[in-house]
């Protein structure tokens, strides 16, 4: 499983210090794929376990060399989903939502401003192959309207249990959405709630 990273730095930043932060940030993740986007971006697909661990390193970087920055870190998808084009959308609308009061934003930032983008795109980059996928958005609506109760959701949708089971599971594999968090919950429900009423 992939994450990216994707930075935004500060335009008064100079290039000296820009280029330590990309070294030191490579050096602490288990970087597969950097890319320099231009002057102010930088984007870094890694693999990683441990998101507070990131989280944490970011925010004494940024303390302690008194960076002024802001960086997006994307939620594990599957090796399929480990490409530049799926980060295209992020690197797009980052600047939107972008406001220098945050220093670290994820997927749940996007769908926050879901007004501001168009709304396929965003559920094309969060369901990814599942966007046009009826059955697997309707089976998780099903199970997030039925307060994530597999046997009752099962019958009220005519699945055995253990298909829905693999179909949740399968989407969680997929997105990096745990059905399980109540945050990635109420982000997903809030993204299909309106193609099943």
């Amino acid at each position: 499983m992939y994450s990216y990273l994707l930075i935004c730095f500060d335009k008064n930043l100079n290039e000296l210090i820009i280029n330590d932060s990309i070294n030191m940030i490579e050096g602490f993740l288990d970087v597969r794929l950097s890319k320099k986007i231009d002057n102010l971006y930088f984007l870094s697909f890694f693999i990683t376990e441990n998101y507070s661990e990131i989280v944490e390193f970011i925010n004494s970087l940024t303390q302690d060399l008194l960076i002024r920055s802001s960086f997006f870190i994307s939620k594990k998808k599957k090796d399929s989903l480990f490409s530049e084009s799926n980060a295209s959308f992020v690197i797009d609308n980052f600047p939107s939502i972008l406001n220098f009061q945050k220093i670290i934003y994820d997927e749940n930032d996007l769908i926050e401003n879901y007004s501001k983008f168009d709304s396929f795109n965003l559920k094309n980059y969060i369901f990814g192959k599942f966007v046009t996928d009826r059955d697997m958005k309707h089976s998780i609506y099903a199970f997030l309207k039925n307060s994530l109760n597999s046997s009752k959701t099962a019958s009220l949708i005519y699945m055995h249990r253990n298909t829905l089971d693999m179909r949740i599971s399968k989407f969680e594999r997929e997105t990096g959405y745990n059905l399980r968090d109540f945050v990635d919950c109420f982000y997903i429900f809030s993204l299909i709630k309106d193609e099943f009423k």
